[in-house]
């Protein structure tokens, strides 16, 4: 009837899966596949329009442990071309993070083929507190790391949830 599946990702413990509910099918959320097991805060997840065939991939942020007693934020992603494959872990996305991160896909661009992913994340300020920071991939260049961009916001209590508007100069 043209509905998806809805889909999340679960923190149990330091395990991040990803769960799924068949809208047309089956009204049961389903377990699928580990992101992480080295999670540390809750992940999330978008469906993003890289891939091939008809599904394109899901995208995830998640704080892991960075082994120095804190929490780096990492991107992975899931080639759902097929939903055997494993999660790939892509790249580093910002470090001695305070919390969970919010992600989209944009539609800005810098070279004309690709749209961006913005991440905001809070990020330890170095005083004890955290600032709520923009980061962007560019992702004409998929091997590229991720830029850190502006401080949203500083000595926050909590994450941010991000949403690309229809508001300003755009046409």
């Amino acid at each position: 009837d043209g509905h998806g599946n809805l889909e999340a990702v679960i923190l149990t413990g330091r395990t991040l899966q990803h769960w799924y509910r068949d809208l047309a099918n089956d009204p049961v959320w389903r377990a699928a596949q580990v992101v992480t097991q080295d999670a540390t805060g809750p992940g999330c997840i978008i469906q993003s329009t890289f891939g091939t065939g008809e599904h394109h991939n899901f995208e995830v942020v998640v704080p892991m442990d960075n082994g120095r007693g804190g929490s780096d934020l990492w991107h992975w992603f899931h080639e759902n071309d097929d939903p055997a494959k494993p999660w790939v872990r892509a790249g580093l996305v910002a470090q001695d993070v305070a919390g969970p991160a919010s992600m989209i896909q944009s539609d800005y661009d810098h070279h004309g083929t690709d749209n961006n992913l913005e991440v905001v994340v809070p990020v330890g300020n170095g005083a004890g507190g955290a600032d709520l920071r923009h980061y962007f991939h560019d992702n004409s260049d998929l091997g590229s790391e991720w830029v850190p961009a502006q401080v949203v916001a500083r000595d926050v209590a909590g994450p941010g949830c991000l949403v690309q508007s229809d508001q300003g100069d755009a046409d």
